[in-house]
């Protein structure tokens, strides 16, 4: 399923991005666990480099949105590549293990996941987290491509939905933090 997304980055060397097609289904190997099915992807209006995928404005969007809920389908995820090729067309691991996701990943992961939220009736909102995913493509070894799954904690969420903290431009793995009195506080964060 993710083939024609790699197919398209290898023709262009730009990067993609795309919605997870699905549905949630309970698990039965393990207690209260939920398991994504996915069905497809959808590759919305994009702006497409080297480096990233910017997802754009979806004049499509509400319409796909009730086309899926006519098919008991609903966007499970965001999958993206950030795959890199060295002179001779090889891909190139360039991610730290210690922290593989950029501090700009993190901030579109966990504005995601709060658009679509977790729907509890126990909840005095009626909400509660995300069971939104985020699937990373990225340079594995021997010139493979591995998937790579994440969500962001509801703490890291909220520190992004409130605008507590915010990407430091010139060090893509690191946050700043923003007080309410305009004190900046820098930090380093490790996943």
């Amino acid at each position: 399923m993710v083939e024609p997304i790699i197919v398209s980055w290898r023709s262009t060397g730009l990067q993609r991005c795309g919605y997870l097609i699905g549905k949630y289904v309970p698990d039965p190997n393990i207690p209260l666990g939920i398991t994504v099915q996915v069905a497809g992807i959808y590759e919305p209006p994009q702006l497409s480099s080297k480096t990233e995928a910017k997802l754009l404005k979806d004049n499509q969007s509400d319409k796909l949105d009730f086309l899926l809920s006519l098919l008991g389908l609903t966007r499970v995820g965001l999958i993206w590549t950030r795959l890199t090729v060295n002179e001779s067309k090889e891909l190139v691991g360039e991610r730290d293990l210690s922290s593989p996701l950029e501090a700009n990943e993190l901030v579109r992961m966990s504005n995601l996941q709060t658009r679509y939220p977790n729907q509890w009736t126990n909840s005095s909102t009626g909400t509660f987290g995300s069971k939104f995913v985020s699937v990373l493509l990225a340079s594995g070894k021997d010139n493979t491509v591995e998937i790579e799954a994440y969500q962001m904690s509801n703490q890291g969420v909220a520190l992004v939905r409130d605008n507590v903290i915010k990407p430091v431009k010139d060090d893509v793995k690191s946050f700043r933090i923003v007080q309410k009195k305009g004190l900046l506080i820098s930090g380093y964060i490790v996943a």
